[in-house]
């Protein structure tokens, strides 16, 4: 039985190895350095990567992907939400 992962294009890369794991000269060595942490799914995708890359990095361990974290700009409820003031 196979494991199938589903990547939103708006997941989160993370790098977890500091060197190329691929084999120097090969596509998959090239479509490995497209990564970066930080990276967004879909950019990834977008400059040649696949979801096969994904599926593979990820199993091994070369990388980890997952959701965004949500921006604090975004919330707006907390201690200084609408009529609460912030303290000093």
């Amino acid at each position: 039985m196979t494991e199938t992962t589903t990547y939103d294009s708006d997941m989160v890369i993370t790098k977890r190895v500091a060197e190329n794991p691929k084999r120097a000269g090969s596509a998959a060595f090239d479509r490995f350095a497209l990564y970066r942490t930080g990276m967004k799914v879909s950019t990834f995708l977008e400059k040649g990567g696949t979801r096969a890359d994904l599926s593979w990095d990820t199993a091994r361990g070369f990388i980890s992907v997952a959701k965004a974290p949500r921006s604090t700009r975004s919330r707006s409820s907390g201690p200084t939400g609408p009529g609460r003031a912030a303290t000093p």
